[in-house]
């Protein structure tokens, strides 16, 4: 979906921007975190949240803090969390410390907050943290356990978590996170431990996230043991098995996965064409135009497309000339048109943007609000004089969304021919697109201008 959603959520984003409840102002926005209640302060961050805006990040850390009031840190941290962004660790290892005191879902956001910025020197604690023999806190403590191992504890970790699993009697939801943890650490010492659960194959969900943490870890040795699933009866173990061989390098795992193509068990299919993808293989390109046209799943048809794209991204003609097919293809359906613009025009913008723009013109034409829409968003991104034109039309619409896209074309492109225009939206302070065309102005201030 990211097709479509890339140009809905800029549109949500540039007309929601101008009403940002009673808080618009960062004048009333620093009041909120001076003077506010925690349920305040937690109503302003989803208004952060809501906007994509960090200009408060440095005030909400200090708060953090100096605040004793576990709410008020925990919304912070969640925030905090939610973009993997650094610097509230010491007030996270306060909550775990302190969780007694305070309520099992902060201290939960605290643990979570370690591991989603991989904070190494969290792993003595949270140790303790699992050693505690808490339920509420086991399956949140093993996870951060296997994140936060770094290079110089990534081994220690796993055979910390090897041991646990063999010492201690958990659930199957908690054995199967300890196994997955063991991926996360990124450890070689866990191959051994994860081969042998899966060629015991005890139980399907546990083969899985075997199967799962040894695509993670990447050990060369463990590869003819993963490749012996693609003959499991479970299609789920074949599908999981394939997409593990896409962070192999060799003859043998793209054969392997070449050969799932063919598997009529989508998911099967679909995990090939991500691990042709992810492999930039061009002895895969012919499978997966064939895919991209004809498989009877969408989301493989979909994936397919996404793979010749990166695979056309890394320098291959042929899957960029499968691409141009599809694009120009009348069967193929508006999402995958779209989504092929859009790598088209990352590929090569100067190459593919005149016949972008056509099948622009073609939409509008015949009041094809989505595709119109789809196709500009693509297109914006691309770096090509042959946008000008377009630029200028989408600045004279009366469309917010379609002004939001001249905008992002001129700041790309450095369309120096617009700055008056996007000085104007810049000064509009009643406007929702001001602060996107203050950015966009930094870029044409900031840079060589381009005349187009």
């Amino acid at each position: 979906m990211r097709f479509i959603a890339n140009w809905f959520a800029l549109a949500c984003f540039l007309l929601s921007s101008a009403f940002i409840m009673a808080q618009d102002s960062e004048e009333a926005q620093h009041e909120i975190l001076l003077y506010g209640t925690d349920s305040e302060i937690a109503a302003l961050i989803q208004t952060l949240k809501k906007n994509k805006a960090d200009y408060l990040d440095d005030d909400l850390a200090t708060l953090v803090r100096s605040t004793k009031n576990p709410q008020i840190k925990s919304a912070v941290i969640a925030f905090f969390s939610e973009r993997e962004k650094s610097g509230l660790e010491n007030e996270a290892l306060y909550l775990i410390e302190n969780r007694d005191d305070i309520e099992s879902a902060h201290v939960i956001a605290a643990i979570e907050y370690l591991g989603r910025i991989r904070y190494e020197k969290a792993q003595q604690p949270l140790r303790a943290l699992l050693d505690a023999d808490e339920d509420s806190y086991r399956m949140q403590a093993v996870k951060a356990i296997g994140r936060t191992a770094g290079e110089a504890s990534a081994d220690d970790a796993a055979e910390y978590l090897i041991n646990y699993y063999n010492t201690k009697t958990v659930s199957d939801d908690a054995q199967r996170e300890l196994v997955l943890a063991l991926g996360e650490t990124h450890s070689k010492k866990a191959s051994p431990f994860l081969v042998e659960l899966v060629n015991e194959n005890i139980r399907p969900g546990l083969t899985l996230s075997a199967l799962g943490a040894l695509e993670m870890i990447k050990d060369e040795s463990a590869l003819d043991t993963i490749a012996s699933q693609l003959e499991s009866k479970d299609p789920n173990i074949r599908a999981a098995a394939v997409g593990a061989l896409g962070s192999f390098s060799g003859a043998a795992a793209e054969q392997t996965i070449i050969d799932a193509f063919r598997d009529s068990y989508y998911k099967t299919r679909l995990a090939a064409v991500k691990a042709a993808g992810e492999k930039l293989s061009a002895q895969a390109v012919p499978y997966l135009k064939f895919r991209a046209e004809k498989d009877e799943v969408q989301a493989v048809k979909e994936e397919a497309v996404r793979a010749l794209g990166a695979i056309g991204a890394a320098g291959d003609g042929k899957a960029a000339d499968a691409l141009e097919t599809i694009f120009d293809d009348k069967k193929t359906s508006d999402r995958n048109r779209i989504l092929a613009a859009e790598l088209l025009a990352a590929i090569n913008g100067e190459k593919y943007a005149g016949k972008i723009i056509e099948k622009i013109d073609e939409a509008k034409r015949t009041n094809q609000k989505q595709v119109y829409n789809g196709l500009v968003a693509a297109i914006s991104k691309a770096k090509s004089a042959k946008l000008s034109a377009l630029a200028g039309q989408l600045f004279a619409s009366k469309n917010a969304s379609d002004i939001a896209f001249a905008l992002e074309i001129t700041g790309n492109n450095r369309f120096n021919a617009f700055l008056a225009e996007t000085q104007r939206l810049a000064q509009d302070a009643n406007s929702g697109l001001a602060r996107k065309a203050t950015e966009v102005l930094q870029k044409l201030q900031g840079a060589a201008p381009r005349l187009d």
